[in-house]
């Protein structure tokens, strides 16, 4: 059976933790996937990812995230995927397309860019991920140079970190930073 591991990382690093601000100031759910970003602050960025999360707005989840990541993404999922899908044959692709649900002669056809965003757009917007999104809370965020940190509660009491950059004038989840989090994540969840 085909392992999809990359949209694991991303879902932890990223999704949960980014989507589930639930306070009055969030604004309700206003359209879920703008793609025209009216964000001035970090809290606006997780605002509006909250609530592409929310509505299981796979596109603007994919432009939630910094190019670094996108590009890491397509790299790690895509391009490895289809490499070693393409190494076990059409069998394989047969079998990828009972995971995913779509014609294995059009997975085939994807570019690994569209092959990421397939994959992430099925597991992100499915009502697994949207419930966590709506039971996550973000209990702050702190700059940290040119890097804001957001600190966020899961429903299970776990605490999540995750980090978001500037580019082009709005902010974006970013993996490389928030992995950069993951030693003082787990002290905060060891000392609860």
């Amino acid at each position: 059976m085909l392992r999809f591991i990359a949209v694991g990382l991303v879902l932890a690093t990223l999704a949960a933790p980014g989507c589930g601000k639930s306070d009055s100031s969030s604004g309700g759910s206003s359209g879920g996937g703008s793609s025209a970003s009216s964000q001035k602050s970090p809290e606006d960025a997780l605002k509006e990812f909250k609530a592409a999360g929310e509505a299981g707005d796979a596109k603007a989840l994919w432009s939630g995230m910094s190019k670094k990541t996108r590009e890491e993404l397509v790299e790690k999922m895509g391009k490895r995927q289809i490499d070693e899908i393409n190494k076990k044959g059409d069998s394989e692709w047969e079998e990828a397309a009972k995971d995913l649900g779509k014609p294995a002669a059009e997975l085939k056809k994807m570019t690994p860019e569209e092959f990421t965003q397939f994959v992430m757009s099925r597991e992100m917007t499915s009502d697994r991920e949207k419930e966590k999104a709506k039971n996550t809370k973000i209990d702050k965020v702190e700059m940290r140079g040119e890097v804001a940190v957001a600190f966020s509660t899961r429903q299970d009491g776990r605490k999540k970190m995750v980090a978001l950059v500037k580019e082009d004038g709005t902010w974006k989840m970013d993996m490389t930073e928030t992995k950069k989090l993951s030693a003082e994540e787990y002290t905060l969840n060891e000392t609860k």
